[in-house]
């Protein structure tokens, strides 16, 4: 009874809501990704804050990876400069070695 009256519609809700939050994301992607793009192309560097990797590099690096999981894949047309930063950001050291990772565990969720 204490399941069924209480932490059924808990859990429920809060599926409810992660889908919610899920798919307002989804919407505002290119928008996003139209901002990053512009902003690698202004600075005309390599990487986000210039020609040397810094933290903003490393993290940045990790949420691009994320889109794979939810399906959405960059367009060389659309998004080139965010590619050609995320192929040099993958090529850093440590990032090499955690890509590979991901990248198989990416194909356990396909």
């Amino acid at each position: 009874s204490l399941i069924r009256e209480e932490r059924i519609p808990r859990i429920l809700g809060f599926h409810k809501s992660i889908a919610a939050s899920l798919e307002k994301s989804k919407k505002e992607l290119p928008k996003a990704l139209d901002l990053f793009e512009k902003r690698l192309k202004t600075n005309g560097t390599k990487y986000i804050a210039g020609d040397q990797p810094s933290v903003a590099d490393y993290v940045t690096f990790h949420q691009i990876n994320e889109l794979e999981i939810i399906g959405h894949d960059l367009h060389p047309k659309r998004t080139p400069n965010i590619i050609k930063w995320h192929e040099a950001t993958k090529t850093l050291r440590g990032n090499k070695e955690v890509y590979e990772k991901y990248k198989e565990q990416v194909e356990i969720f396909r």
